[in-house]
């Protein structure tokens, strides 16, 4: 039987009864909650046990899953039974919650988009990695805005050099690019999904976007073309008018912003097609790895309207529960997160 085991200063605790630990490609931290629910005895003392705001790991049949600190215990019960909840994240919460450069400088100069996301990590014991071919040019300067939490800064410099942050298994975090890695087998509808939904959004999609921004001022170029930068691409699968304006984050041309917008339009469609499921236990295949963010997943479910179509795990809810140990999967099309395509605009009832 798959086990769940939370380790607090070296000692193991184990015998939860309901659990729940959720990984995303965009989310600041991974997150999870433990629920023991039995008579009273032996298990009395564990909350004791369990103080919040203690170092954490979450093993998931023997992986570690989580790395990072309990934020909150609930014990409680009735005259016969007794329950203790556990709620924790990843060490990467705290660049999520706390603000970022309280004491120090608050920009800088000719940093990397790696270099930076190290300096406003680095008070809060997290470490950044990222693989060198894709860091890119350094930021001629980059200013923390008042209140900004060191992961929106993060974020921020990360969508100037199309990276997504994310934290990983041990409480750090990776600068990278989707999809990462292949799945081991598919998703087949009659096979190993358990229940699924296809939703559709347009929430997100607009008729025309329009990126206005301000290039580099420059001898040769008149005043009115440097603080005038527009691009501007249009969504043919929106049929009313919505119109969005998005400022760009640094200094560009006509060129850059028309493609930024071109991309702006085929993520947002991509990002409005996903897919959800839900599969018995939390590994790939019998030994084989967990589930994670990232991987692209051949999916062939006719029912959904995909037949082989490859597709982008963005979320892992690993469960156990009265079903037993299962993952809930969100999938979208790559194109939702190929920060790297030439922008396209797609086909109005594309799914791919």
């Amino acid at each position: 039987m798959a086990e769940v085991e939370l380790w607090v200063d070296g000692r193991i605790h184990a015998g939860w009864k309901e659990m729940t630990v959720t990984r995303a490609i965009d989310a600041g931290a991974g997150s999870f909650r433990l629920v023991l629910s039995d008579r009273w005895g032996g298990d009395v003392a564990r909350a004791e046990a369990i103080p919040e705001g203690a170092a954490c790991i979450v093993m998931l049949d023997g992986l570690r899953v989580i790395t990072g600190w309990i934020d909150a215990v609930e014990p409680g019960g009735d005259a016969s039974t007794h329950e203790i909840l556990i709620d924790g994240r990843d060490r990467t919460g705290d660049l999520v919650d706390c603000s970022a450069a309280v004491t120090g400088p608050t920009e800088w100069y000719d940093l990397t988009v790696l270099d930076l996301a190290q300096v406003l990590a680095e008070p809060f014991g997290v470490t950044v990695t990222a693989p060198p071919e894709l860091i890119g040019r350094p930021f001629a300067k980059f200013k923390i805005e008042v209140g900004e939490s060191p992961f929106e800064a993060i974020e921020r410099a990360c969508r100037m050099r199309a990276l997504l942050p994310a934290s990983d298994a041990y409480g750090n975090l990776t600068l990278g690019r989707a999809p990462n890695g292949t799945a081991v087998g598919a998703l087949v509808y009659g096979e190993n999904i358990l229940s699924w939904s296809a939703p559709r959004s347009a929430k997100d999609r607009f008729s025309q976007i329009i990126v206005k921004g301000q290039q580099p001022g420059a001898d040769y170029l008149p005043t009115d073309q440097i603080a005038a930068v527009e691009g501007r691409a249009g969504d043919p699968g929106v049929g009313r008018y919505r119109p969005k304006v998005i400022i760009a984050e640094e200094a560009s041309d006509t060129a850059a912003a028309t493609e930024r917008a071109g991309w702006e339009v085929s993520v947002r469609a991509a990002r409005g097609r996903q897919f959800r499921c839900e599969v018995q236990g939390w590994r790939q295949a019998p030994g084989e790895p967990l589930w994670r963010p990232g991987l692209l997943t051949r999916v062939h479910h006719p029912q959904a309207g995909l037949d082989e179509a490859h597709m982008v795990v963005t979320r892992c809810v690993y469960n156990k529960g009265s079903r037993g140990s299962t993952t809930g999967l969100e999938l979208s099309p790559p194109g939702a997160y190929d920060l790297r395509a030439e922008p396209e605009t797609p086909p109005a009832e594309s799914w791919l």
